[in-house]
C-alpha cells in the first residue's frame, strides 16, 4: 500500500507493473490472507496502526480479485482502466498533440511494440498493454536473476524510454498541465 500509493503518484507505469506483481504475489499465496500477513505485512517496519492499514489494503485487493474472478490470471478493473487511459493518452500524444518527442520515441519503439503484439497472440491488444507485458516479463526475468539477451535489452529499452515519457505526460494530464504543441502538424 505504501509503495503503491507513492508509485501511483510518481510514475503510473511503475504503479501498473507493481500492482501486476502484487496480483501475482497474492495468487502465489492462493489469496490466503494468513500467508500475506506472515510473508509480506510482517516485513514492514511500521507502527501497528500503519500495519493495520496495509492489512486492510491487502484484504480489499483479495476481495476485489475474488469478486472479479481473476484468481489465476487477469487484472483488476482499475488497472485495466488505467491501461485504457494510457492508450488514449498514447494516441492523443501521437495524433492530437503531435508531441514530437513522443513521436520520435514511439518511432524508435514501434517495431518492438509490434513484435510484442504479435507474440501476445491476442487480436485486440493495444501497444500500451503489449509494452507493459514486455516490461513486466523483463522485470520478472530480472527478479529471477535470469539472463536477458542484448537484443531483448535494447528492444525493452526503447519501450522503457517511451513509457517513461508517457508517465511524465500522464502526470501532467492528471495535474491539468498537458498542453498542445503550438506547432501542430497537419
Amino acid at each position: 500500500m505504501i509503495i503503491a500509493e507513492q508509485k501511483k503518484k510518481d510514475n503510473i507505469i511503475e504503479y501498473v507493473l507493481y500492482m501486476w506483481n502484487v496480483e501475482d504475489l497474492l495468487r502465489s499465496f492462493n489469496l490466503d490472507l494468513g500467508m500475506v500477513e506472515d510473508k509480506v505485512i510482517a516485513q514492514y517496519d511500521v507502527d501497528e496502526k500503519k500495519k493495520e492499514e496495509i492489512r486492510d489494503w491487502y484484504v480489499q485487493l483479495i476481495k476485489d480479485m475474488r469478486e472479479n474472478d481473476i484468481l489465476e490470471s487477469g487484472h483488476l478493473p482499475d488497472l485495466n482502466e488505467l491501461i485504457t487511459e494510457l492508450n488514449f493518452l498514447h494516441q492523443s500524444l501521437l495524433h492530437l498533440y503531435n508531441d514530437t518527442i513522443y513521436q520520435r520515441l514511439e518511432k524508435e519503439a514501434h517495431e518492438n511494440l509490434l513484435t510484442l503484439i504479435e507474440k501476445s497472440g491476442k487480436k485486440n491488444i493495444s501497444p500500451i498493454e503489449a509494452g507493459l507485458n514486455g516490461l513486466y516479463g523483463t522485470l520478472l526475468l530480472k527478479m529471477k536473476q535470469k539472463q536477458i539477451s542484448e537484443e531483448t535489452a535494447k528492444s525493452i529499452k526503447t519501450i522503457s524510454d517511451l513509457f517513461a515519457y508517457l508517465a511524465v505526460k500522464y502526470r501532467e494530464m492528471k495535474a491539468g498541465k498537458l498542453v498542445m504543441s503550438p506547432h501542430k502538424n497537419n
